[in-house]
């Protein structure tokens, strides 16, 4: 039996992830620091989008496309402002934390 008792296939539920690893969690003003992370496939080539939202901004921005090496890892350096949140977005359905 499936879901509501109705005969289906398995539901089978991947866990799409990815990851954005800061080096340092507080950075000083003036300061700069690497975000870092890897889609769940460990795939070259993918396209990952950066967004930072800064402090009393009423919406993220992007910040810059950055692409899996050859290990599927990403990273790139930042300079934060006051108060700032990155996530990395993988296509339209992946996020990080």
């Amino acid at each position: 039996m499936g879901l509501l008792g109705a005969t289906s296939h398995a539901i089978v539920y991947h866990a799409y992830t990815l990851t954005l690893v800061p080096a340092d969690f507080k950075v000083l003003y003036g300061h700069s620091t690497t975000l870092s992370g890897r889609p769940w496939n460990g795939h070259a080539g993918e396209a990952i989008v950066i967004e930072e939202w800064s402090y009393k901004a009423s919406s993220p921005r992007r910040l810059a496309t950055v692409h899996t090496g050859a290990h599927g890892t990403w990273s790139i350096r930042v300079s934060p402002r006051k108060q700032t949140t990155y996530q990395a977005l993988w296509g339209t359905l992946h996020a990080s934390a």
